[in-house]
Protein backbone atom coordinates (compact mmCIF):
# COMPACT_ATOMS: atom_id res chain seq x y z
CA UNK A 1 0.00 0.00 0.00
CA UNK A 2 1.18 3.49 -0.65
CA UNK A 3 2.22 6.32 1.37
CA UNK A 4 0.49 9.26 0.67
CA UNK A 5 3.29 12.03 0.32
CA UNK A 6 1.77 14.08 3.08
CA UNK A 7 2.30 11.16 5.53
CA UNK A 8 5.54 9.86 4.67
CA UNK A 9 7.25 12.09 7.72
CA UNK A 10 5.26 10.14 10.33
CA UNK A 11 6.99 6.84 9.43
CA UNK A 12 10.44 6.01 10.10
CA UNK A 13 12.36 4.90 6.86
CA UNK A 14 15.00 2.22 6.13
CA UNK A 15 17.54 4.87 4.82
CA UNK A 16 17.46 6.89 8.04
CA UNK A 17 18.73 3.48 10.02
CA UNK A 18 21.33 3.77 7.61
CA UNK A 19 21.89 6.84 8.13
CA UNK A 20 22.25 6.56 11.89
CA UNK A 21 24.50 4.09 11.50
CA UNK A 22 26.94 6.28 9.87
CA UNK A 23 26.41 9.23 12.51
CA UNK A 24 27.38 6.54 14.89
CA UNK A 25 30.45 5.62 13.42
CA UNK A 26 32.01 9.46 12.84
CA UNK A 27 30.13 10.31 15.75
CA UNK A 28 33.47 12.42 16.64
CA UNK A 29 33.02 14.54 13.47
CA UNK A 30 29.40 16.24 14.88
CA UNK A 31 30.77 17.41 17.76
CA UNK A 32 30.51 20.87 18.86
CA UNK A 33 29.11 21.69 15.12
CA UNK A 34 25.98 23.48 14.27
CA UNK A 35 24.07 20.73 12.21
CA UNK A 36 20.68 20.91 9.76
CA UNK A 37 18.31 18.10 9.36
CA UNK A 38 16.54 18.40 6.16
CA UNK A 39 13.47 16.17 5.99
CA UNK A 40 13.45 15.44 9.72
CA UNK A 41 10.06 13.76 9.60
CA UNK A 42 9.70 11.81 12.99
CA UNK A 43 13.13 13.40 14.76
CA UNK A 44 14.99 10.20 14.42
CA UNK A 45 18.35 10.91 13.47
CA UNK A 46 18.24 14.28 15.16
CA UNK A 47 17.72 12.93 18.80
CA UNK A 48 20.50 10.70 17.54
CA UNK A 49 22.86 13.56 16.72
CA UNK A 50 21.85 15.77 19.75
CA UNK A 51 23.24 12.68 21.72
CA UNK A 52 26.84 12.98 20.11
CA UNK A 53 26.79 17.00 21.71
CA UNK A 54 26.85 18.93 18.77
CA UNK A 55 26.24 22.58 19.52
CA UNK A 56 22.79 23.21 17.91
CA UNK A 57 20.49 21.00 15.57
CA UNK A 58 18.25 22.45 13.29
CA UNK A 59 15.10 19.87 12.29
CA UNK A 60 13.13 20.68 9.93
CA UNK A 61 10.38 19.40 7.61
CA UNK A 62 6.46 20.78 6.70
CA UNK A 63 3.17 20.48 8.13
CA UNK A 64 1.67 20.69 11.42
CA UNK A 65 1.13 17.03 11.97
CA UNK A 66 4.57 16.20 11.24
CA UNK A 67 6.37 18.74 13.29
CA UNK A 68 4.11 18.63 16.09
CA UNK A 69 4.88 14.86 16.15
CA UNK A 70 8.68 15.37 15.46
CA UNK A 71 8.30 17.88 18.35
CA UNK A 72 6.91 15.65 20.62
CA UNK A 73 9.66 12.75 20.12
CA UNK A 74 12.59 14.37 20.78
CA UNK A 75 11.01 15.92 23.91
CA UNK A 76 10.16 12.72 25.26
CA UNK A 77 13.90 11.66 24.52
CA UNK A 78 15.58 14.54 25.38
CA UNK A 79 17.03 12.49 28.64
CA UNK A 80 19.42 10.85 25.63
CA UNK A 81 20.39 14.42 24.32
CA UNK A 82 21.50 16.37 27.51
CA UNK A 83 21.67 20.29 27.31
CA UNK A 84 21.66 19.83 23.43
CA UNK A 85 19.30 22.17 22.00
CA UNK A 86 17.01 20.97 18.84
CA UNK A 87 14.91 24.01 17.45
CA UNK A 88 12.10 21.99 15.51
CA UNK A 89 11.16 24.55 12.21
CA UNK A 90 9.42 24.52 9.18
CA UNK A 91 11.65 24.66 6.10
CA UNK A 92 9.41 24.18 2.76
CA UNK A 93 11.62 23.17 0.17
CA UNK A 94 9.20 24.85 -2.68
CA UNK A 95 9.71 28.07 -0.99
CA UNK A 96 12.88 30.37 -1.26
CA UNK A 97 12.47 32.39 2.05
CA UNK A 98 11.72 31.15 6.04
CA UNK A 99 8.90 31.19 7.31
CA UNK A 100 8.91 34.17 9.47
CA UNK A 101 4.98 33.75 10.38
CA UNK A 102 4.74 34.31 14.39
CA UNK A 103 1.03 32.87 13.92
CA UNK A 104 3.68 29.38 12.98
CA UNK A 105 4.83 27.59 16.03
CA UNK A 106 7.81 26.53 14.19
CA UNK A 107 8.12 29.75 12.73
CA UNK A 108 12.69 31.18 12.38
CA UNK A 109 13.12 33.12 14.63
CA UNK A 110 15.88 36.65 14.58
CA UNK A 111 18.69 34.03 16.49
CA UNK A 112 17.54 30.86 14.29
CA UNK A 113 18.94 33.02 11.28
CA UNK A 114 22.11 33.82 12.47
CA UNK A 115 22.43 30.37 13.94
CA UNK A 116 21.48 28.91 10.52
CA UNK A 117 24.72 31.07 9.37
CA UNK A 118 27.22 28.47 11.23
CA UNK A 119 25.49 25.34 9.74
CA UNK A 120 29.07 22.80 9.00
CA UNK A 121 26.62 19.93 8.23
CA UNK A 122 23.30 18.81 6.79
CA UNK A 123 21.56 15.68 6.82
CA UNK A 124 18.67 14.12 5.21
CA UNK A 125 17.36 11.03 4.70
CA UNK A 126 15.05 8.84 2.12
CA UNK A 127 14.00 12.52 0.57
CA UNK A 128 14.70 10.86 -2.83
CA UNK A 129 10.85 9.55 -4.02
CA UNK A 130 9.26 12.21 -5.94
CA UNK A 131 10.71 14.27 -8.68
CA UNK A 132 9.18 17.48 -7.92
CA UNK A 133 10.19 17.56 -4.37
CA UNK A 134 13.47 15.99 -5.15
CA UNK A 135 14.07 19.39 -7.51
CA UNK A 136 13.08 21.25 -4.35
CA UNK A 137 14.97 19.51 -2.32
CA UNK A 138 18.51 20.06 -4.44
CA UNK A 139 17.47 23.79 -5.03
CA UNK A 140 17.17 24.34 -1.08
CA UNK A 141 20.40 22.03 -0.89
CA UNK A 142 22.42 24.30 -3.08
CA UNK A 143 21.06 27.72 -1.34
CA UNK A 144 21.80 26.49 1.75
CA UNK A 145 25.13 25.23 1.02
CA UNK A 146 26.42 28.10 -0.97
CA UNK A 147 25.15 30.88 1.86
CA UNK A 148 27.35 28.99 4.47
CA UNK A 149 30.44 28.96 2.02
CA UNK A 150 31.90 25.83 3.56
CA UNK A 151 29.43 22.54 4.25
CA UNK A 152 29.27 19.15 3.96
CA UNK A 153 25.94 17.29 3.30
CA UNK A 154 25.21 13.81 3.89
CA UNK A 155 22.15 12.33 2.26
CA UNK A 156 21.50 8.61 2.93
CA UNK A 157 18.65 6.87 0.54
CA UNK A 158 16.87 4.15 -0.70
CA UNK A 159 16.88 2.79 -4.55
CA UNK A 160 13.06 1.79 -5.07
CA UNK A 161 12.65 -0.57 -7.95
CA UNK A 162 9.64 -1.21 -10.26
CA UNK A 163 8.85 -2.98 -12.81
CA UNK A 164 8.12 -0.73 -15.54
CA UNK A 165 4.89 -2.32 -18.10
CA UNK A 166 5.77 0.36 -20.87
CA UNK A 167 9.42 -0.38 -20.74
CA UNK A 168 8.94 -4.14 -19.27
CA UNK A 169 12.36 -3.48 -17.10
CA UNK A 170 12.95 -3.01 -14.11
CA UNK A 171 14.28 0.66 -13.09
CA UNK A 172 14.45 3.10 -10.57
CA UNK A 173 13.05 6.61 -12.11
CA UNK A 174 13.16 8.21 -9.05
CA UNK A 175 17.02 7.33 -8.47
CA UNK A 176 17.87 7.63 -12.15
CA UNK A 177 16.45 11.66 -11.64
CA UNK A 178 18.94 11.69 -8.45
CA UNK A 179 21.74 10.92 -10.81
CA UNK A 180 20.87 13.72 -13.21
CA UNK A 181 20.98 16.32 -10.70
CA UNK A 182 24.21 14.53 -8.88
CA UNK A 183 25.85 14.97 -12.51
CA UNK A 184 24.28 18.60 -12.85
CA UNK A 185 26.00 19.57 -9.44
CA UNK A 186 29.43 17.78 -10.68
CA UNK A 187 29.82 21.04 -12.94
CA UNK A 188 29.15 23.63 -10.49
CA UNK A 189 32.03 25.32 -9.08
CA UNK A 190 33.06 24.28 -5.60
CA UNK A 191 31.01 20.89 -5.17
CA UNK A 192 32.39 17.90 -5.19
CA UNK A 193 29.94 14.49 -4.71
CA UNK A 194 30.29 11.00 -4.64
CA UNK A 195 29.00 7.76 -3.07
CA UNK A 196 30.32 6.81 0.00
CA UNK A 197 30.70 2.87 1.05
CA UNK A 198 28.33 1.21 3.22
CA UNK A 199 30.84 -1.06 5.44
CA UNK A 200 30.31 0.92 8.78
CA UNK A 201 28.81 -1.01 11.78
CA UNK A 202 25.14 -1.76 12.11
CA UNK A 203 23.65 -0.49 15.43
CA UNK A 204 20.14 -0.55 14.39
CA UNK A 205 17.87 -3.73 13.06
CA UNK A 206 17.13 -3.62 9.51
CA UNK A 207 18.22 -4.97 6.37
CA UNK A 208 21.40 -3.38 4.83
CA UNK A 209 20.78 -4.45 0.66
CA UNK A 210 22.67 -2.80 -1.71
CA UNK A 211 19.88 -0.60 -2.67
CA UNK A 212 20.57 1.85 0.08
CA UNK A 213 23.27 4.47 -0.32
CA UNK A 214 24.62 7.24 0.89
CA UNK A 215 26.09 10.18 -0.74
CA UNK A 216 28.68 12.94 0.51
CA UNK A 217 28.14 16.41 -1.35
CA UNK A 218 30.75 19.27 0.12
CA UNK A 219 30.87 22.84 -1.18
CA UNK A 220 33.68 25.37 -0.46
CA UNK A 221 33.37 28.63 -1.59
CA UNK A 222 36.70 29.92 -3.70
CA UNK A 223 36.60 32.93 -0.82
CA UNK A 224 36.46 30.65 1.73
Amino acid sequence: MATEIGQVGLQVWVASLLLCDFLLANASRFSEECILELGGGTGLCSILLASLKPSTIFCTDTGLDVLTQCQKNISNNSHLTGQVTTRVRELDWTKDHLDADTHNAFHWRDEDRSLLQRVRYIVAADVIYDDRLTDAFSKTLLRLMRQNGRTCAFIALEKRLNFTLDELRVRSPAHEHFLLWVDTLKREDGFDCRQLGTGFPQCFEYTRTKELELWQFSYSSSDG
